[in-house]
């Protein structure tokens, strides 16, 4: 899949082509940020710029934003209504829009949204090889868990893929869970993205759902899931790691220290279960850190009171509420 192609089906003639143009001279394009009445912006290795096509400067006016929006929902705004409550839309290649919008409420409940005012289009990118290191030092020894963290755009969810990619043609057994479809890319029956010749996919199911569905029916080596961030989906993953499978999961962090300020990631980790943490760079570049080497490097969070409480998840006692 060409980077920019799928785009095409979506964006009038000058817009598309003064992005082909700019990811020619400029390199790989990230973002596209297409707000009401305003110019366009993309992001460019971590650089915001305009888009100008012919010295012109890329406007989106009212009908110009609503059409396309209406496309990226394939003109069914119902039918994308859940997942433009959650803040975005995700297109049949795999791509993720960002929505920015007005919340509706009834009786404290979120029912919908309106005036549609911001349009974030996160580009996939397929890098094949980009795990290549990562699996070799890992996995020399056997199968692990591994957890993947960075910042927004430093490629996670690239990595991850690529990773699913080569231990799949090794011909380990993987399941992956696809919420957003961002990581196979499905279309139709089909998958636009390589996730190896070994791989099933799960996609659209809600991830604690989904790894439960894995656990029970597909008899996974490994698991893959993009961005753990709720408490159901660490549940989940606890009771795989009780069935024996591994997992290959991210999460978001600013760097290595901070990855025990939210409280799902430090509960990862403080399990043990995951042997490696791979920390992305804004660079694309990443690290890889033993887990051992993380918590003593953050020795604070090891005492006996939080060992009890580990202890406590593996009980089924966890009360997620007392921290």
């Amino acid at each position: 899949m060409k980077d920019l192609e799928f785009l095409y089906e979506y964006l009038e003639k000058d817009f598309y082509e003064a992005l082909k143009n700019l990811e020619n001279i400029s390199g790989e394009i990230t973002e596209i940020r297409i707000r009401r009445n305003k110019n366009v912006v993309v992001v460019q290795k971590g650089t915001s710029r305009m888009l100008y096509s012919k010295d012109k400067a890329v406007f989106v006016d009212d009908n110009r934003f609503d059409e396309i929006f209406l496309k990226m929902c394939d003109y069914s705004v119902y039918s994308n209504e859940e997942n433009l409550k959650n803040g975005y839309i995700t297109l049949k290649n795999g791509a993720r829009i960002g929505v920015c919008s007005t919340a509706i409420y009834q009786s404290e409940v979120l029912v919908g949204i309106k005036s549609i005012t911001s349009l974030n289009v996160r580009l996939p990118r397929e890098i094949k090889g980009f795990a290549d290191r990562a699996v070799k030092h890992i996995f020399a020894d056997g199968v692990k868990s591994v957890l993947i963290a960075g910042k927004p755009s430093s490629g996670k969810t690239t990595l991850l893929r690529d990773m699913i990619r080569i231990l799949s043609d090794k011909m380990y057994k993987v399941c992956v869970i696809d919420s957003r479809n961002e990581l196979a890319g499905k279309q139709c029956s089909n998958f636009t993205l390589d996730l190896g010749v070994n791989t099933d996919v799960l996609t659209g199911f809600e991830k604690s759902q989904a790894i439960d569905i894995a656990l029970r029916t597909m008899s996974p080596q490994f698991i893959a899931c993009d961005e753990i961030s709720q408490k159901s989906e660490l549940l989940s993953i606890f009771s795989g790691f009780h069935s024996g499978v591994c997992f290959l999961a991210s999460v978001h962090a600013e760097g290595i220290s901070k990855i025990f300020d939210r409280q799902v990631s430090r509960e990862l980790i403080m399990s043990r279960e995951f042997e490696k943490i791979i920390m992305l760079s804004d660079d694309f570049e990443y690290k890889i850190y033993d887990i051992n080497e993380v918590l003593y490097e953050n020795s604070r969070l090891c005492d006996d009171n939080n060992l009890l409480k580990r202890d406590r998840l593996f009980c089924g006692e966890y009360d997620f509420a007392a921290l």
